[in-house]
């Protein structure tokens, strides 16, 4: 399991609402920047969506100010409400380096975006589990491919009878003649033991109904 899988992003500090914007920001942040997968990163990242909350709450107190009279007819904002909001973005951009966002999303490690598609694709097994689900036809075990198999076209062999591999045509030759018992089973695949099963098990049940 990843630590992104298991990192509880706690918000310690802001308020409901601002703690929720800030949770969904993270899960953003990860989805668009894969690379985001070590402790430290997501601790980091934790960080700096708190600054971004609080560089909103800065912005929107500066909105509330602006709308007093006096603000109104000076049209300057309180210099210390300014310098808090400039030191709170200069933060916001020395995490953002830190954390590499600034780079392309094509320039991160190619590996690193296979490994994730691959995490992706191993929770997608595991949540749609009948998706890749099949049954052997030999021992009716159920077990589950890398590929689904829900949108394969699915085609009846008439070699098979209740799970069991058996070529009539192939068995009426044999009786005739006209092909070798070793001959029989190399076609079928199986030995010659699982011909003379095939001969008293099961076509001697048929011949008896």
């Amino acid at each position: 399991m990843e630590n992104k899988d298991i990192y509880e992003f706690t918000g310690t500090g802001l308020t409901v609402s601002e703690k929720n914007l800030a949770k969904k920001r993270f899960s953003d942040y990860i989805l668009v920047y894969p690379h985001l997968n070590k402790l430290s990163l997501l601790q980091l990242l934790e960080e700096l969506v708190f600054l971004e909350a609080i560089s909103t709450r800065y912005k929107n107190k500066i909105a509330k100010i602006s709308k007093n009279k006096q603000v109104k007819e000076s049209g300057v904002v309180p210099a210390n409400l300014m310098r808090e909001l400039g030191d709170n973005t200069k933060q916001i951009l020395e995490l953002k380096e830190k954390l590499g966002l600034f780079e392309s999303k094509d320039k991160i490690d190619a590996f690193t975006d296979v490994e994730n598609l691959k995490r992706k694709s191993e929770i997608y097994r595991k949540e749609h589990p009948l998706s890749f689900k099949t049954t052997c036809p030999f021992c009716s075990k159920i077990y589950f491919l890398k590929r689904k198999t829900e949108n394969y076209e699915p085609h009846v062999s008439p070699f098979f009878e209740n799970k069991i591999l058996v070529n009539r045509p192939l068995f009426r030759l044999y009786h005739e003649g006209k092909i070798t018992k070793q001959e029989i089973a190399e076609a079928h695949g199986t030995s010659e033991d699982y011909i003379d099963w095939v001969e008293e098990e099961i076509l001697k049940i048929k011949k008896s109904k």
